[in-house]
């Protein structure tokens, strides 16, 4: 969505082009990030930088009007995105007590971790009332820069996923955005309690252009 905010954590080799071809599409761009000098580069192509993960969810449930803050997080390892979701989920417990926000922030990882680690933090998320959504990125930092990023996305809430997959087209050249279902059948009453789930479904989002289930 056009001029509305967009939450960044990591602003490395990906993070920063990230930055730029959201900027470039004009949201406005709220980054953290541990290294100062990755933060003042972006503040130099016109991000706005946060002090903490806190203070970047605080910025961006202000200025939300009642829509989901939105948080992309490209971070190097299972570990990274470990600690940066125990920080940005104890913000949304707190922002959620005290009031300060209304609708469920929306956290999109970007980082390739393992299927445990993902599984985790789904799980941590929803106890949290975060809604999550895994889209690891396949892109060198020149792909990122000229908006030729693919992105595999999935996760369970279909208002999410239509969330994310504008923040990620945001960031590359236009397209006919897509997402999909990450579906559980044991979760639904209309299965059979003996019936194995289906595989889950998983689409490809590219920044120029849009592919087939890769698995369904």
């Amino acid at each position: 969505m056009r001029g509305s905010a967009l939450g960044l954590i990591g602003a490395g080799n990906l993070g920063l082009p990230f930055a730029l071809r959201a900027l470039q599409a004009g949201r406005r761009v709220v980054v953290y990030d541990k290294c100062e000098s990755a933060v003042a580069r972006a503040v130099g192509e016109g991000a706005q930088a946060a002090r903490s993960i806190d203070s970047l969810l605080s910025e961006l449930s202000a200025t939300a009007d009642c829509a989901p803050a939105t948080v992309v997080s490209i971070v190097p390892n299972d570990a990274a995105l470990r600690n940066v979701s125990d920080s940005l989920l104890t913000a949304a417990i707190s922002a959620s007590l005290t009031g300060a926000s209304s609708a469920r922030p929306v956290h999109i990882s970007c980082s390739t971790v393992s299927p445990a680690t993902s599984r985790a933090m789904s799980a941590a998320h929803i106890a949290a009332g975060v809604d999550f959504v895994a889209a690891p990125i396949f892109a060198r930092p020149e792909n990122m820069r000229n908006g030729e990023a693919s992105f595999v996305v999935a996760g369970d809430n279909a208002a999410a996923l239509a969330l994310a997959t504008e923040a990620l087209t945001c960031a590359g050249k236009s397209h006919a955005p897509i997402f999909a279902h990450l579906r559980h059948s044991h979760f639904s009453s209309h299965a059979p309690p003996s019936s194995p789930p289906p595989p889950p479904q998983f689409h490809v989002l590219s920044a120029h252009r849009t592919h087939l289930p890769l698995w369904r």
